[in-house]
């Protein structure tokens, strides 16, 4: 009885055939990492997001409480007169790792974020975010 062999000129893959499956590879990679950059840069605009959120109602119910807006985002971690805690354990920073910048208005406050990018300006990831763009659905440029 024969064994069934495979000759010795066709027991593996030849170089062409590994690196055309290399390129291949290196193709998906590089789309998946794209889409997963993106991906990145919208989980940090939603987190900013739900801070703003977040940070909107702490205020308000300070302002209820106390009868004005905070000096500061600090003052929320402060105690209220007859409250054991802050309104927040601690102040949020941003996916930067950056304080937000806090700033009274007329006729309220805005909370900002200068983005990936720590300065004014910028688009995509380096885009400023604002609280009250979150009200106009825009970003500041």
């Amino acid at each position: 009885m024969r064994k069934n062999r495979r000759s010795a000129e066709s027991a593996g893959f030849s170089l062409i055939e590994l690196m055309v499956v290399i390129c291949i590879m290196a193709m998906l990679a590089g789309g998946v990492s794209i889409y997963l950059l993106g991906a990145k840069g919208d989980a940090e605009k939603a987190r900013v997001r739900s801070d703003f959120a977040q940070l909107d109602d702490a205020m308000k119910i300070y302002r209820l409480k106390m009868n004005k807006y905070p000096d500061s985002i600090e003052e929320l971690t402060k105690p209220l007169p007859g409250h054991a805690e802050g309104l927040l354990k601690k102040a949020p920073r941003d996916p930067w790792g950056e304080p937000y910048i806090y700033k009274r208005v007329e006729d309220g406050f805005e909370i900002r974020t200068l983005g990936a990018d720590k300065a004014d300006g910028g688009t995509g990831s380096d885009a400023d975010l604002s609280n009250l763009d979150e009200e106009e659905g825009e970003e500041t440029k």
